[in-house]
């Protein structure tokens, strides 16, 4: 860990995660620790920033992130930072990347590997089970590194018959790297480092697993990878969120046939198929997708920083209206922005799409990617006719 480190970890415990501000920030300041020594003068002026977000640059010190980076090391877990150059190309590609990743094992490998993550429900199928087991074990065989989220199903599944096969794999966690969350699964972990995978997470030691950190830690499993397999999802599965989201990084959606339509665990997968998703039946069609291409042809097309005109959050009356929404409220506090916005939108009473679009400039694909999340999390419903309302 480089002795940045600690101003990367300071700035993620001031703006928290997902956050399209990050980026930016590492783009415009080579050295964090220049952003950290300008003020809130400094820092206002930018005109990328909330009230809120000056509040928690000031309010959040960096004997704190001291601390962290202490804990990391009395746990035996490196601190790799965005502007590491271990820090994984493709992750540093999407729009709001982890200014950390907090790391057990060697997360370079997926570098110049194709990454392909498996993902789908805790509540699978025999059927669910049987094809996830069959997807990572053939492209674990083929040099495919396999990315999931350590969950029990599908996860689990895609991270036990990587392991078995002899290949590498990464899990992607919700919590801490010393949470006893899936304390079952401690051996699993175990194997996967001793495979030359790793467990990472973005959240540092000590933090448990609350169910609002998962959307976010999605766009990690999907941003490490040239593709997203759903095996199987049910309506309600925060797989439906790594669908989205790797659709909006420009990364390839895969969706495995249900066996049954009516399936309960597979109606996520009919959902998608209908939307347009590319259906495969086998690995062996997502190896043939690939087998064409060099993985330096494979990456998505690179997107500029953001630009501070897009993320201009600072009016007075959103960020007023932003604190009063998340006030007691953990799940609507750690929204990301287009999340955030799109809730106000539909709280002020703009209920359909459209009306979003309109209010908030973002492009309607984004909307629905946010307001998937916000039903999936229980902070919005769908009503007849396309209309929403906040629960």
């Amino acid at each position: 860990m480089s002795e940045k480190s600690v101003y990367w970890i300071w700035l993620q415990q001031a703006l928290k995660y997902n956050n399209l501000k990050i980026k930016y920030i590492m783009n415009l300041y080579k050295d964090i620790e220049q952003f950290y020594i300008l003020g809130e003068n400094e820092w206002r002026l930018l005109g990328i920033f909330t009230n809120k977000d000056i509040e928690n640059l000031k309010g959040t010190s960096l004997e704190k992130a001291k601390i962290i980076l202490n804990n990391c090391k009395k746990i035996g877990c490196e601190v790799i930072t965005i502007d590491d150059e271990r820090f994984p190309y493709l992750l540093g590609q999407i729009e709001d990347p982890p200014a950390v990743l907090y790391v057990n094992g060697d997360i370079s490998c997926v570098n110049d590997k194709l990454v392909i993550a498996v993902v789908g429900t805790r509540k699978a199928s025999d059927y669910g089970f049987e094809m996830a087991e069959k997807i990572s074990k053939t492209l674990a065989e083929n040099d495919v590194v396999i990315v999931s989220g350590g969950a029990l199903g599908i996860d689990s599944a895609a991270h036990e018959s990587a392991v078995a096969a002899g290949g590498m794999t990464v899990c992607v966690l919700g919590c801490g790297l010393d949470s006893p969350y899936l304390a079952s699964k401690r051996a699993l972990k175990i194997d996967i480092i001793k495979k030359g995978g790793a467990v990472i997470t973005e959240y540092p030691p000590g933090t448990p697993a609350h169910p609002w950190n998962f959307p976010a830690r999605n766009r990690i499993i999907s941003g490490l990878s040239h593709g997203t397999v759903i095996v199987e999802a049910g309506r309600k599965s925060g797989s439906l969120i790594t669908a989205n989201l790797a659709n909006e990084q420009n990364r390839d959606v895969f969706v495995v046939a249900p066996k049954n339509n009516a399936c309960e665990s597979a109606t996520g997968n009919v959902a998608l198929i209908n939307d347009g998703a590319q259906v495969i039946n086998s690995s062996d069609e997502i190896l043939k997708e690939y087998s064409m291409r060099p993985i330096s042809e494979i990456a998505p097309a690179l997107k500029p920083h953001a630009s501070a005109e897009k993320l201009k959050f600072n009016d007075a009356d959103n960020s007023d209206k932003s604190e009063a929404s998340a006030k007691n409220n953990p799940m609507i506090e750690n929204l990301n922005e287009y999340e955030r916005k799109i809730y106000e939108a539909i709280a002020d009473g703009n209920t359909q799409v459209n009306d979003m679009v309109e209010r908030t400039g973002i492009p309607s694909h984004k909307v629905l990617g946010a307001i998937t999340t916000l039903e999936l999390l229980g902070i919005v419903k769908s009503l007849p006719r396309k209309h929403y309302e906040i629960i």
